[in-house]
């Protein structure tokens, strides 16, 4: 009599998940990712708030400053009197200028961004105890200037009056109602400087300490503007400038930001201290 084998023994049977194992290992995968993901978001928005929070600081430092010293840190006109041979005395006009006694020139070919009555302003307020890091006066990005809570590798600077030349046609830099207001009367912190220098600058060969760049992605600026602003580019307590022409900050002129090129930082913010 002929014996016959079975198709499938238990020797012979191939080894493989079921359904129900299967299913198990994606709801696995699909929590991991998941929960990358939502680490990823609190980690960006823990970022904003800390950006957002640099900058309502130095606001409130400025504010107590001034009701203490009856001046604005780095234009104060006695300011050698409070702090003999650590900082200069400022012209007293309530604006921080590129040069004491703004005439649109600048004293210092070597760099622009850092001359007159800028390097002092971070300097009295470190002096006067009023923000937690120790600044120095120098041009150096995180001894001289704060680095942006957001992108270390950038920095802030105080930026008033406005330098016109910065504010070119090219890749829609111009796009506020009123130029010569930015120009002349108001004052900002202005997150867009970084370290080191690009020679050959506007205003000369630039071969200090900085030079100013994108610090920002437009996704970034549109989430700190829906936080605090009007979330419009071109108005409001802050205002947008587009770094390179390509891809640019915002687009239908400076009504929106460009979210499509949200990952690439092409945005400097100008955060408006006072009028």
């Amino acid at each position: 009599m002929i014996m016959v084998p079975p198709l499938y023994s238990a020797k012979s049977r191939i080894n493989a998940f079921s359904i129900m194992e299967i299913s198990i290992v994606l709801v696995i995968l699909g929590l991991l990712t998941g929960g990358v993901l939502a680490g990823q978001s609190l980690i960006k928005a823990a970022e904003l708030r800390s950006q957002i929070t640099q900058i309502e600081e130095y606001e409130l430092a400025v504010n107590v400053f001034k009701d203490k010293y009856l001046g604005t840190p780095g234009d104060l006109i006695n300011a050698e009197s409070f702090w003999p041979a650590q900082t200069n005395n400022g012209d007293g006009d309530g604006m921080i200028e590129a040069a004491t006694g703004f005439s649109g020139t600048y004293t210092s070919a070597d760099n622009q961004h850092f001359d007159g009555e800028r390097p002092h302003f971070f300097r009295q307020l470190s002096l006067a105890s009023l923000v937690k890091d120790a600044f120095d006066g120098s041009q150096i990005l995180g001894s001289g200037y704060p680095k942006t809570a957001i992108n270390p590798s950038a920095g802030i600077f105080i930026a008033g009056p406005w330098q016109l030349h910065l504010w070119s046609p090219v890749s829609g830099n111009t796009l506020y109602d009123n130029i010569s207001d930015i120009a002349t009367s108001r004052m900002y912190l202005y997150l867009g400087v970084c370290n080191p220098a690009m020679v050959g600058a506007v205003g000369g060969s630039v071969s200090g300490h900085n030079d100013l760049c994108g610090t920002l992605t437009s996704e970034e600026m549109y989430q700190i503007e829906t936080k605090i602003d009007d979330a419009i580019p071109k108005s409001g307590k802050i205002l947008a400038q587009s770094w390179n022409a390509f891809p640019v900050c915002s687009i239908n002129a400076g009504q929106d930001y460009n979210l499509l090129e949200s990952s690439a930082r092409t945005c400097n913010m100008l955060y408006k201290l006072s009028d």
